[in-house]
């Protein structure tokens, strides 16, 4: 049985590679919660970013790194 793809193209990650994707993010930005939704199948973050907080997510791990970045910039 091959994994399902979703309507974006992607392949929804599983398991080990949730956790070391969460893992390495959580290590590139220490201030920010990162995690896979597993129901939207989407990547999300709460990002600190200057004295308030924002939700942020992306349909890929590179996508949440450019979400990141850009609300640490507002």
């Amino acid at each position: 049985m091959t994994a399902p793809t979703l309507i974006d193209g992607l392949t929804p990650p599983v398991g080990s590679e949730v956790v070391s994707t969460a893992s390495m993010l959580g290590r590139r930005f220490p201030s920010a919660v990162v995690w896979f939704g597993a129901f939207t199948q989407r990547w999300w973050a709460i990002v600190r970013a200057g004295d308030r907080w924002s939700l942020v997510e992306g349909a890929g791990p590179d996508e949440l790194t450019g979400a990141i970045i850009n609300a640490n910039r507002r």
